[in-house]
């Protein structure tokens, strides 16, 4: 199963790509709006050579979130404790899910990642 999660995407901080393919994950995403960040494709343009085998892309608005509804949460988006999660993770997979992308919140950005690669993704 490939893990992705999303990167902040700040000119200033084109090492994020490689800080989070070096916690296991296979692919980085970058927001798509230049009204919380650089712009995401020269971010990945700089981003890019840093990646050895990661794949990276933009990733979704976050003004796109009043689409979620409960019922598209709870049939999308992963939530329960670190041993819960590898759990939620097979059954998605087994259904034909084959990515899955961590977006936390910028400034636990890596903290989280880093948690979420040796608690969860190891279990899998």
């Amino acid at each position: 199963m490939d893990c992705g999660v999303c990167v902040a995407t700040e000119i200033g901080e084109v090492g994020s790509a490689a800080q989070v393919e070096n916690l296991g994950f296979s692919h980085a995403w970058s927001r798509d709006s230049q009204l919380i960040g650089s712009d995401c494709y020269a971010y990945l343009a700089l981003a890019a050579p840093s990646a050895r085998s990661m794949k990276i892309g933009t990733g979704l608005h976050p003004a796109e979130v009043e689409f979620a509804t409960p019922e598209l949460l709870r049939k999308t988006c992963l939530a329960g404790t670190a041993q819960e999660l590898p759990g939620q993770l097979r059954a998605l997979a087994a259904a034909g899910m084959a990515h899955v992308i961590i977006l936390p919140s910028r400034e636990a950005q890596y903290r989280n990642a880093g948690e979420c690669s040796h608690k969860v993704m190891a279990r899998l």
